[in-house]
This record gives structure tokens, C-alpha cells and sequence, in this order.
């Protein structure tokens, strides 16, 4: 299931470069993270019946979310690639934040 998301993600975002291997890893982070905490707590039984339908659910949202934030970075790059450009030649490196749009998703690593 996560590596059909992860290749379908890939499809319907091309422009964005690496996004299947970023993909695979984020679904599954997810999935573990999630899954453990829904069956680790108790808060569902371990069965067939649970886990396929609270998987399902778990990818396809994040398969969603992923698309978009994909589509909506890359726009975003787009628009501003002169700001980008300007910055980089100004000898910012290019792990810094692209615009201020981006500083606050940056400053939480």
C-alpha cells in the first residue's frame, strides 16, 4: 500500500525531483508511527478488519497532502525564482529558507 502511494504520488507530482524516495519514507514513518500508536495503546484490536481500513485511511489522506504540498512548493519556487536567484547571489547558501513563506517550516528542524 505504501509503495503504490509513494509511486502515485510520484505520478501526479513529476516537477518535484526525489519525491518517490522522500514519499516511501514518509509514508512508511507515518505508518508506523500511527498504526503503533492506534494498536500499541489499545485504542483498536489488531485485526484484519481494523487495520486495512485505518491504513487506508492513514495513506490516502497523506497521499493527498503530499500531492499538494509537492504541487504547491514547486509553484511557490516558480513564482518567486528571481527572489530565489537574487539570494543565491548574494552568496546565501541553499539550505536557507527560499522566501520568508518558508522560514517558519524551516525553523522547526
Amino acid at each position: 500500500m505504501i509503495a503504490i502511494a509513494s509511486v502515485t504520488v510520484r505520478l501526479r507530482a513529476p516537477e518535484v525531483p526525489g519525491l518517490l524516495q522522500l514519499a516511501l519514507v514518509a509514508f512508511g514513518c507515518s505508518a508506523v508511527l500511527t498504526l503503533g500508536v492506534l494498536f500499541g495503546l489499545r485504542v483498536f484490536d489488531l485485526n484484519v478488519r481494523t487495520l486495512i481500513p485505518l491504513a487506508g485511511l492513514m495513506v490516502g489522506n497523506s497521499l493527498a497532502a503530499t500531492v499538494l504540498v509537492g504541487r504547491r512548493l514547486v509553484e511557490e519556487l516558480r513564482d518567486k525564482r528571481d527572489e530565489v536567484e537574487a539570494r543565491l547571489a548574494l552568496g546565501n547558501p541553499h539550505a536557507t529558507p527560499p522566501s520568508p513563506t518558508y522560514a517558519r517550516p524551516y525553523a522547526l528542524r
